[in-house]
């Protein structure tokens, strides 16, 4: 197979609101096992990844929005390009919000979910946690939890709540898409 043909064979691909929303969904899988809950015990570098993959799973569930609302994967690229994650989910509650669909209510300010952790109801909301999380510089950006040389990254407390916070997410995507495809 030849380079172009690769370039063709990528460019064919459109993918759906769905499939978005499956990857999101088991890269989230895979950050929670990372995290080894079960005994609560993981490791630095598995921990750091695990914040990254479920930095990833919630752009990817942002993306499965948006993408059901009608935008394409080429436009998805073009304007997320910079993987800015807030701005993202910000723009999916902001397109949420103009449609007049009944059902797409209750979703109009899935951000501003306050979710429960280990029985406890997290000090802020996910919108919140996110403003604060990517405040702190580099060491919060998605992509900086993948590289070895960024020895400093930013997470929450418990670790897990942002796993929490983006399974939340992925679940409103999941239903979103599900109203919007009926």
């Amino acid at each position: 197979m030849t380079n172009s043909s690769i370039a063709e064979e990528k460019q064919a691909v459109d993918a759906s609101a769905t499939d978005y929303i499956e990857h999101a969904r088991e890269i989230n899988a895979i950050a929670r096992t990372a995290l080894r809950l079960d005994t609560r015990d993981a490791d630095y570098l598995p921990v750091k990844i695990s914040l990254g993959l479920s930095l990833q799973a919630g752009e990817l569930a942002g993306k499965g929005i948006l993408r059901g609302l009608g935008h394409t994967v080429q436009r998805l690229r073009k304007e997320h390009g910079r993987h800015n994650l807030l701005a993202l989910l910000r723009q999916g509650e902001k397109e949420l919000k103009a449609r007049p669909d009944v059902e797409l209510e209750p979703y109009h300010h899935f951000l501003l979910c306050t979710p429960v952790i280990d029985g406890t109801q997290y000090g802020n909301t996910i919108a919140a946690y996110l403003e604060l999380h990517f405040s702190q510089g580099s060491s919060a950006r998605p992509r900086s939890y993948f590289y070895p040389d960024e020895t400093v990254f930013t997470g929450p407390i418990p670790i897990h709540a942002l796993l929490i916070m983006m399974n939340h997410i992925v679940d409103v995507a999941e239903k979103v898409v599900g109203i919007l495809t009926k």
